[in-house]
């Protein structure tokens, strides 16, 4: 049998229907990208050729030639490229990429820190040191807890080949704990030969406290306090430990016989200015046991009847009192102490304050208030 002809299939395309020729682009059947324009050499007249049913031809403008042979290579589905110039060649995959990140890039020893990572075009990723015993996602976190500076390393694998990125985690040595410190305070210092005191204790950053000589069952609180009954006089040390170190304190009680006074004062020396008493140069001192309106005395009666009360003086030039042995008995009278005003008048019973000054016979100038800072300073 003779082979049998494929028949071209004829596709028109509308142009100028109504005054424009009409063109046809034949098209083989089993091979649609074989499809072709008879289209015949120029003619002197800058004309071409399309060949058409029946065999006869239209004409059209040869620069309609390309442009059509473009339009119908697109229609029947030519072989030209679809793609632009930047898309990978054909059968090639993409570069994967990764990025790994540090929730903080130095910690302490002991501490955790998170990673988080994040990759693309990737169908695995690890990580080395490995934090994980199964297989990591794509994209994810972890927390660690790296013994010392580490850099994590991450590699993405894909298809279109491998990726890394790294993070570094510095790790720092943690700062030692404090030494230990203690007081200890007895109250009151001083006691009487079998009369009680108390010691109080506290500690801060210590394990253990110890007291010498004992004043309770061991282990005693790190903080606390004892009473404490010594037959003489004792000092008690106390030492606080741990593994940083030692602190010790000390506090002594003294134990005294019956009877014997408890304060450290041995002597009472008093000095008064020549014709003056406590009262008149102090008597308004703050918190100074000085003029009292309620005591008996403090309103007299002089030489004349009249009845006499303190008053403040104005200047430090004042008239010259009596001052032998029979003038201080009789103001005394027996411990009463009312009869000044009867001895020596009404300027007995006149007073200095701070805000009094004067002059001396030599220029100089001086006030009660530098007797006042003197018992500020050693005394009141």
């Amino acid at each position: 049998m003779g082979r049998r002809r494929r028949k071209n299939l004829r596709i028109e395309r509308p142009g100028r229907q109504e005054n424009g020729p009409r063109i046809y682009e034949d098209c083989v059947p089993s091979s649609v990208d074989q499809c072709f324009f008879g289209v015949s050499p120029v003619n002197t007249t800058g004309m071409a050729t399309l060949p058409g049913e029946n065999n006869q031809f239209r004409t059209i403008f040869a620069g309609l030639a390309m442009p059509l042979l473009a339009l119908c290579l697109g229609a029947c589905g030519g072989s030209g490229s679809s793609g632009t110039a930047s898309d990978p060649p054909a059968g090639t995959s993409p570069p994967p990429t990764v990025t790994i990140q540090a929730a903080a890039a130095q910690i302490t020893l002991g501490q955790s820190v998170v990673l988080t990572w994040n990759s693309t075009n990737a169908t695995s990723v690890s990580i080395a040191p490995s934090i994980s015993a199964a297989g990591l996602p794509l994209l994810g976190s972890a927390s660690v807890t790296p013994g010392s500076t580490t850099t994590y390393t991450i590699t993405a694998t894909g298809t279109g080949g491998t990726a890394s990125s790294a993070v570094t985690v510095t790790v720092s040595a943690p700062s030692p704990p404090p030494a230990p410190t203690v007081t200890l305070v007895a109250a009151p210092t001083t006691i009487t030969t079998g009369g009680t005191a108390t010691l109080t204790w506290t500690s801060s950053n210590a394990s253990t406290v110890g007291i010498d000589p004992s004043v309770g069952t061991a282990p005693l609180a790190l903080s606390g306090s004892a009473s404490i009954t010594p037959a003489a006089t004792t000092t008690y040390t106390i030492i606080a430990t741990s593994p940083q170190g030692t602190a010790t304190a000390t506090a002594t009680v003294t134990a005294v016989p019956p009877g014997t006074p408890k304060s450290p004062i041995s002597h009472i020396i008093t000095v008064i200015l020549q014709n003056h008493s406590f009262d008149n140069l102090f008597g308004t001192y703050p918190m100074a046991n000085g003029l009292d309106p309620t005591a008996p005395s403090y309103h007299q009666i002089n030489a004349g009847g009249n009845t006499v009360s303190p008053t403040l003086l104005s200047t430090l030039t004042t008239a010259d009192l009596k001052h032998n042995g029979a003038s201080y008995t009789a103001a005394y009278d027996g411990g009463k102490m009312d009869k000044y005003a009867l001895t020596n008048g009404d300027l007995a019973m006149q007073y200095f304050d701070n805000t009094i000054s004067g002059t001396t016979k030599d220029g100089k100038t001086y006030s009660i208030a530098t007797l006042w800072n003197y018992a500020q300073q050693f005394a009141l």
